[in-house]
């Protein structure tokens, strides 16, 4: 997990505390700082609430691309606006 070393490096908590704190063991914390494995997501979880982030952050994951449109000016958007957003939409889904 690509932040969780940090987040415990900043809490001033040791491996051992923090796998006092998931119910697991120091190497298991280990594995997972050096991304050898990963927790189950019970542990995610109580990991995310206790250093008060998203799973996604916790693990690495970043929005490559986000759009964003309110709902009251879709209404606003031409007919070849709104063709674009979708195909633009739907370009983002096939890369995945």
């Amino acid at each position: 997990m690509k932040n969780l070393k940090k987040l415990r490096e900043k809490a001033k908590l040791t491996q051992e505390e923090l796998a006092k704190i998931v119910h697991t063991t120091n190497q298991s914390i280990s594995n997972w700082e050096l991304l050898k494995f990963m927790p189950d997501l019970d542990q995610l979880i109580t990991l995310a609430d206790y250093f008060n982030v998203t799973i996604d952050y916790l693990v690495g994951y970043e929005i490559k691309e986000k759009i964003v449109i309110e709902k009251d000016k879709i209404n606003e958007l031409t007919s070849q606006e709104k063709t674009q957003i979708i195909l633009r939409i739907l370009e983002i889904i096939e890369r995945g």
